[in-house]
């Protein structure tokens, strides 16, 4: 890759140093659940919250998280398998909330209690059944050891297979995204990348195609290599994904690298 495109990402990263996006960008980093490493309850802690953020407001899904953290941990044991606790079944058609059964204390109280929509919540019985089938086959030590082996294509379609209603494409690379497998392709990363020339040909829509956003996902790793002096990571990963995130949500995407300016003043 060219020095372009790192060069205008560390305009970037400049011009964030003076706001909170660039110390959430290291808190980011720095708090990456590394697959080859993280234990179950490590790997469910960014799992489980993902559904809650598809499609509405950041901070809805905040509240939502903020409300039912506590409910949450260890739940991956029980959820979907104990009906006296937690498990949704979809019956029918459409998300309307009469096509689900809610059964179990923990889910009706949730329900009760924070209105979440019952295909939220199946989404989240669908992390649970992942993660105990991921458990069994890799162990609990580390059951996602082998998941950046995998090509996101392939590994994509294959969690999604577990996964079932709720998670399309880009949720499931929400959640790889905190394990530093992958970046989340919304509106604004996606314009940051248009805006570096990483995908000339790429379709300009609201909703990458999942083939375009691991297309995203893999220029955006290539770029944070290079941006890392040549090294690899997850942590890597995350950093950038957040750069290019606030340099399209905080409307920086015209700023300009030192080496443009000075080519400016030359003329």
């Amino acid at each position: 890759m060219s020095q372009g495109p790192v060069a205008q990402l560390k305009a970037w990263e400049h011009a964030l140093r003076h706001r909170t996006a660039l110390a959430d960008a290291e808190r980011l980093r720095d708090s990456v659940v590394d697959p080859r490493t993280a234990n179950a309850e490590a790997c469910w802690a960014v799992m489980w919250n993902k559904p809650l953020y598809a499609n509405t407001y950041v901070a809805i899904g905040q509240r939502y998280e903020e409300a039912i953290a506590r409910d949450m941990y260890g739940a991956w044991r029980f959820i979907g398998i104990n009906p006296k606790q937690y498990k949704i079944t979809h019956l029918r058609g459409s998300n309307a909330s009469t096509n689900f059964t809610v059964d179990g204390a923990l889910a009706n109280q949730i329900r009760a209690d924070h209105k979440i929509a019952l295909h939220r919540l199946l989404a989240i019985q669908g992390a649970a059944q992942l993660l105990r089938e991921r458990v069994e086959t890799f162990g609990e030590q580390a059951p996602f050891s082998n998941a950046s082996e995998e090509p996101l294509d392939t590994l994509i379609p294959l969690l999604r297979t577990t996964l079932g209603r709720g998670w399309g494409h880009i949720t499931v690379m929400h959640m790889l995204t905190d394990l530093g497998l992958s970046v989340k392709p919304d509106l604004h990363l996606v314009a940051a990348v248009q805006r570096l020339g990483l995908l000339t040909n790429m379709e300009r829509t609201k909703v990458p195609s999942q083939q375009d956003a691991v297309l995203i996902s893999e220029a955006v790793a290539t770029l944070a290599k290079d941006f890392a002096g040549g090294s690899a990571s997850p942590a890597n990963l995350r950093y950038v994904d957040k750069i290019l995130m606030e340099a399209s949500r905080q409307k920086m995407l015209d700023i300009a690298t030192q080496e443009d300016n000075a080519a400016r003043n030359c003329t």
